[in-house]
């Protein structure tokens, strides 16, 4: 069985390996290809290159607004997808709702199995209600020219570029989405647990080969400011953060990881805690080591930390942040039980259910279920 990741975003790299991995382990004559955008394959390392039996490097369109140049850009998609070798079994798509996803699924309409995987935070889609006919109109003219369905959009109502839409046909057999409470099945929708942790048997780094656990601190770095508010009673919250950690987590390594093209570390560089190079990709970062906590104010950064199984806290209900982002974050996270929201510093000291101890064979057997049985 032939089986195409289809990676847009690092996370999905990461994401989409990690399936892949377990699919291998539950059948080991799978055999693996990788559509990737020239961005991405960047952090393509050598353990996760093994998955592949090929990988093919290519731009994926979005809607520009821009006709002319918006035709183009699909017709010249279309062409490149028909000159690569990309007879498969099943397609997997992490992107799913992405216009180079519903052109994807056109393409291959009459041939595999279409498989979305995606998060499971289904209550950030319903925030957002306000639709916008126009702009609509014009979105699906172009995905009628060329994708497999038109869309249904609406808009978030207090912030002009968040938005959410939905197939009006939904072209794919099955869908995967990944969370840490509620699993099984609901029709064709499989709610898992995350598959990252499965990485690290690829990395050598579980059995004997397992890295020890090291008493480690991790705070990711954001946008500075964090927020439209943020004042100087913001940044001495912040400060005392890094205070807090210092004084109740003596012996450990602290470290903190700048956001690249975010993050200034010229207004910010927390005493003590050693910078973390923006070229190493978090997820990378996450399944090499063992964190005692993996702390954030509001970054996905902490999502991903529990998908890979680390203790991961966020600290937005301390901030007096405006009440439409403090929804946004609080649907965001709501797949997501085991990460901690800190309303009191005292927080930081209760360590949550680890995801570490899970059964590979088990969960790949689960994965294959949905993906290809």
């Amino acid at each position: 069985m032939r089986v195409l990741m289809v990676v847009n975003t690092v996370f999905e790299l990461y994401y989409l390996s990690s399936v892949g991995y377990l699919l291998k382990l539950a059948r080991p004559d799978v055999r693996l290809s990788l559509l990737i955008t020239p961005h991405s394959v960047v952090k393509l390392n050598d353990e996760l290159r093994s998955l592949y039996s090929d990988v093919q490097i290519i731009g994926f369109p979005s809607i520009t607004g821009l006709l002319v140049w918006d035709i183009i850009n699909s017709v010249r998609f279309r062409y490149q997808l028909s000159r690569l070798d990309l007879d498969v079994d099943i397609v997997c798509i992490s992107s799913f709702r992405e216009y180079f996803a519903n052109i994807l699924c056109r393409y291959y309409a009459s041939g595999p199995r279409l498989l979305a995987l995606r998060m499971s935070n289904y209550e950030s889609d319903q925030l957002c209600k306000v639709k916008r006919p126009l702009r609509s109109i014009y979105l699906n003219l172009v995905n009628r020219m060329f994708g497999a369905s038109t869309m249904e959009y609406r808009w978030h109502s207090d912030t002009a570029f968040t938005y959410t839409y939905w197939f009006t046909r939904n072209p794919y057999h099955r869908t995967i989405c990944i969370s840490d409470w509620g699993h099984g099945q609901t029709g064709s929708e499989f709610r898992l647990p995350p598959p990252f942790i499965a990485l690290k048997r690829l990395y050598g780094l579980t059995g004997n080969g397992a890295i020890q656990h090291k008493l480690a601190i991790l705070v990711a770095g954001e946008r500075t400011p964090l927020f439209e508010r943020w004042d100087s009673a913001a940044q001495a919250l912040y400060e005392k953060v890094f205070d807090f950690l210092r004084k109740n987590f003596v012996g450990y390594e602290l470290f903190f990881k700048p956001r690249a093209d975010f993050t200034d570390v010229d207004k910010l560089r927390p005493h003590g805690f050693r910078l973390i190079s923006t070229d190493v990709a978090f997820e990378e970062l996450c399944l090499r080591n063992t964190y005692s906590r993996v702390i954030s104010v509001k970054s996905t950064a902490s999502k991903v930390a529990a998908y890979c199984g680390h203790p991961a806290y966020v600290l937005y209900p301390m901030f007096n942040l405006p009440v439409n982002i403090s929804k946004t974050l609080d649907a965001y996270l709501a797949d997501m039980h085991s990460v901690i929201k800190v309303s009191d510093l005292s927080q930081l000291l209760v360590q949550p259910p680890s995801l570490f101890n899970i059964d590979l064979e088990r969960l790949s057997n689960i994965y294959w279920q949905a993906a290809a049985d």
